[in-house]
């Protein structure tokens, strides 16, 4: 049965096309995902099936209702959950978790019993049973995502829309989002429709489409992937940027080795404890990545290494300096939110960037026409900063922060809502950057993927180091405890992923696939499970990450 039927749907803002003739289809039980960077038109599609948006031309269907007449969206809207896109914005902050539950129960007018069962298992599945009586504007990141996930499902709707549901939460926390809309989609089998810029998430729908600049560029079931990626798919409707990385300007200065140096540094917030004793080092020339779920002091270290913070205990040395002052000439730093001025144009932002480190005149210059030359910025030296789409501005934060030549780099977040093949051109840059310039690089990340471009990887936890290794080494030490990865595609999924959870085992979905990690007999694993085929599967860094954090957690107590 089609729940979705979307034909040539555009959508305009004034003169800007956000949808420029996207069609697009779901049926019940699908778990599907669409898939694009900031800017794409995600937001804008799912606005127009939610039944909030009006649109310019095309013809949409949802379970069964022209949206084309006012009054046949009426008759369906109670049919459909829609969460917008960022974190708890469908919730009341002041509330309890349990008071959000029963308040959207209530305006759905669900009967008590019913709102009862249906709350219970919603808090269960969440793990947010014994943070029932928490306020919700108290909970992490992750845990309300899921709370604003089991509020959309209360009235047990038959369509669920998510705006980015995953955006700014830990991997632990996506995979539960992930478990909990797989439970929606194969058990309950309802239709889940959700949007997201992280290209490893659209192999775990039961399709993905993969939309650009207002356009779908294909759908396809994951399993049509073979050896590549989403990722992978997109760059090739896109088309990569085949150009060399070469920087053509010098670095200024050298730094030792090793660059970084972190020895016991705490930092304190009050009573609160951010980091406790860290200490590390960076090698000159390496790439380290900087992995951890939120609040587990990322971006707390980054600001230290900068002079931004004063560590409350231990000592840092960046370029062989410890005085903030000397160590600011030395480094280039690129924030999550990169402070640009808006109503500056490109090159203005460029000169002042450029002047703020001691480049004037003809060096300052040159030194410009180089970057806008190999970021494939020129075009847009003259337009304000605030007319640039993400993407352009992301490159322009880079340019900004190494326009100085500076030995050492920080990056927090670089990627964050760029599509993949900028995220390609931005990892070639890096790593020409350590391996051809000696730059030694420290870029803090939530995208799995960009781990492995890595040497090394720094996993941080409440505050404390968990792992230093490098990707590989850190892959062979998870299969060392958790054995070898296997895929499956069962004929019944949610009861087969029950079956193995069952068994102690960690158990990944993946569209209609399950990803499980056993050190036995395969035979023997399966034994209860109708499946269609079985295969090996190769360790990712998401793997890594949820299990060294699992086990430090467990630890703790």
């Amino acid at each position: 049965m089609k729940v979705i039927e979307v034909r040539d749907l555009r959508k305009r803002y004034k003169k800007k096309e956000a949808l420029r003739g996207v069609s697009f289809e779901a049926e019940r039980g699908d778990l599907g995902v669409l898939l694009g960077p900031d800017g794409a038109g995600k937001s804008t599609l799912l606005k127009v099936l939610a039944g909030v948006l009006e649109f310019d031309e095309g013809e949409v269907r949802v379970l069964g209702a022209n949206f084309r007449d006012y009054r046949e969206v009426e008759r369906v809207r109670g049919r459909i959950a829609f969460m917008p896109e960022g974190l708890g914005h469908n919730l009341y902050h002041t509330l309890s978790v349990e008071e959000n539950l029963d308040f959207f129960a209530e305006i759905h007018a669900l009967p008590k019993e019913v709102a009862r069962e249906r709350k219970e298992l919603l808090l269960k599945v969440t793990g947010l049973l014994e943070f029932r009586e928490r306020e919700a504007g108290k909970l992490s990141g992750g845990m309300m995502q899921k709370l604003g996930i089991a509020c959309s499902l209360i009235h047990l709707p038959d369509l669920i829309i998510l705006d980015e549901p995953t955006t700014g939460v830990d991997p632990i926390s996506r995979r539960e989002i992930w478990k909990l809309l797989l439970m929606v989609s194969q058990k309950e089998k309802k239709t889940v429709i959700i949007s997201t810029s992280y290209t490893d998430e659209a192999e775990r729908g039961t399709f993905f489409s993969l939309l650009h600049e207002g356009k779908v560029l294909k759908s396809m079931n994951p399993e049509e992937l073979g050896d590549k990626s989403a990722g992978d798919i997109f760059v090739e409707m896109v088309g990569e940027r085949k150009e060399e990385v070469s920087i053509p300007f010098g670095i200024r200065g050298e730094a030792p080795d090793p660059a970084i140096v972190v020895d016991r540094v705490s930092k304190f917030f009050g009573s609160f404890r951010a980091l406790d004793g860290v200490s590390l080092e960076v090698r000159r020339g390496e790439v380290l990545g900087l992995l951890g779920p939120n609040g587990a002091g990322k971006t707390t270290l980054i600001k230290i290494l900068v002079g931004l913070y004063e560590p409350s205990e231990g000592k840092v040395l960046v370029a062989g300096e410890d005085d903030p002052r000397r160590i600011k000439r030395r480094i280039g730093y690129m924030s999550q939110k990169f402070s640009l001025y808006s109503d500056l144009t490109v090159r203005e932002n460029l000169l002042l960037w450029g002047s703020a480190y001691g480049i004037l005149g003809g060096e300052l210059s040159e030194r410009i026409e180089e970057g806008l030359r190999m970021l494939r910025l020129e075009e847009f030296r003259n337009i304000l900063v605030k007319d640039l789409p993400l993407g352009i501005k992301q490159r322009l934060g880079l340019l900004s922060s190494f326009l100085h030549g500076p030995p050492i780099l920080f990056l927090d977040e670089p990627t964050s809502g760029v599509d993949p093949v900028e995220r390609k051109f931005f990892w070639k840059l890096i790593k020409h950057l350590s391996e051809e310039k000696g730059v030694t690089v420290l870029v803090a990340t939530h995208h799995m993927e960009e781990a492995e471009f890595c040497d090394r990887v720094c996993l941080l936890s409440r505050g404390r180091v968990i792992a230093l290794d490098t990707p590989a080494v850190l892959k062979r030490e998870l299969e060392l405890v958790e054995g070898r990865a296997y895929e499956v595609k069962p004929r019944d999924l949610y009861s087969s992923l029950e079956a193995l959870e069952r068994k102690g085992l960690t158990v990944v979905p993946y569209g209609r696939r399950l990803k499980f990690f056993t050190k036995g007999e395969t035979e023997e694993v399966l034994r209860e499970i109708d499946y269609e085929w079985l295969r090996e599967a190769e360790v990712s860094m998401e793997d890594v990450f949820v299990g060294r954090l699992e086990r430090y957690e467990a630890s703790q107590g």
